[in-house]
């Protein structure tokens, strides 16, 4: 036996032409969804570019500190018996200030590239970095907080 229903909106003149452009519906929901999303990313875009730029100011001026306590601290050893020791230390100085250089001079883009470059070719290498960057920037974290 078959049962017959009844549904009183195929008599409604509006539901019966609601109902022939629901299959068109989506696709204009999906072009109109587009032009906002598309948006939407190239702001997010833009912001990421923006605070990681002001990431590698800070990191920059942190290095800076960094060079200038190294070169005052070889400075000291060059007035005492430090010998080789002042030898490497202005070594150091002299490096961070290369890498200091090198990351002020470079977009937040080819830094990201050399970073995976670095990965790609000695990963061992890259892991190190790493965990030696995390230690470094905990300790700065953490003597900011105490000071504060």
């Amino acid at each position: 036996m078959s049962t017959i229903s009844y549904d009183p909106a195929s008599d409604d003149p509006a539901a019966q032409r609601d109902a022939g452009t629901s299959a068109r519906q989506p696709a204009r929901t999906g072009a109109a969804l587009a032009r906002p999303l598309g948006s939407l990313r190239d702001t997010a875009a833009n912001r990421l570019r923006d605070v990681a730029d002001d990431g590698k100011s800070h990191v920059v001026s942190t290095i800076a500190g960094l060079v200038q306590a190294a070169r005052e601290f070889a400075e000291r050893l060059d007035g005492g018996a430090g010998g080789p020791v002042a030898s490497y230390a202005h070594q150091a100085a002299d490096a961070l200030g290369d890498w200091q250089q090198t990351i002020e001079t470079k977009s937040v883009e080819d830094l990201m590239a050399e970073g995976r470059e670095l990965v790609r070719r000695s990963p061992g290498v890259a892991l190190g970095v790493a965990v030696a960057t995390g230690f470094v920037l905990a300790r700065l974290v953490k003597a900011t907080g105490d000071g504060q």
